[in-house]
């Protein structure tokens, strides 16, 4: 199923109003830092895995929208990966190249198997006051 954990990463995701439209931003570290790295504005950018092995990517959210955001509780509806350039419109692990767990209200941990090269597409799903909401940055997989 899975072996040792090569990477982590963590990815800080805030979700804020402005001029009451909700907007999302995140920032990605790596440990060890020369595993990986974030492409983009942290708006739409991509997350992007060089190492080969197994990448754990730990998902906390900072909401501040006062709409009491938090990943909905099935791991199945809490991230949906797809395969390819095209966001995910339903459920899915990547073809299984992620294990998704249990989400924890403002944490989502998923292991990336990292075993085919490739870009992943996924949404993070929310519940919220205002019902459900997503944000979809891409995960890189290889050079």
């Amino acid at each position: 199923m899975s072996g040792p954990v090569q990477t982590t990463v963590k990815v800080k995701i805030l979700a804020r109003l402005v001029a009451g439209i909700l907007t999302w931003s995140y920032t990605a570290g790596f440990i060890p830092p020369a595993n990986g790295f974030n492409q983009g504005n942290g708006h739409e950018g991509r997350i992007h895995i060089i190492a080969p092995g197994e990448a754990e990517i730990v998902f906390d959210l900072d909401d501040r929208t006062g709409w009491r955001l938090r990943f909905i509780p099935n791991e199945s509806e809490a991230i949906w990966i797809s395969r390819g350039s095209v966001c995910p419109i339903g459920p899915g692990d990547g073809d299984g190249q992620f294990i998704i767990n249990r989400p924890q209200n403002m944490r989502l941990t998923i292991t990336n198997l990292n075993t085919v090269q490739g870009e992943y597409c996924y949404a993070l799903r929310f519940d919220s006051d205002q019902g459900v909401q997503t944000f979809d940055p891409i995960i890189k997989n290889g050079p």
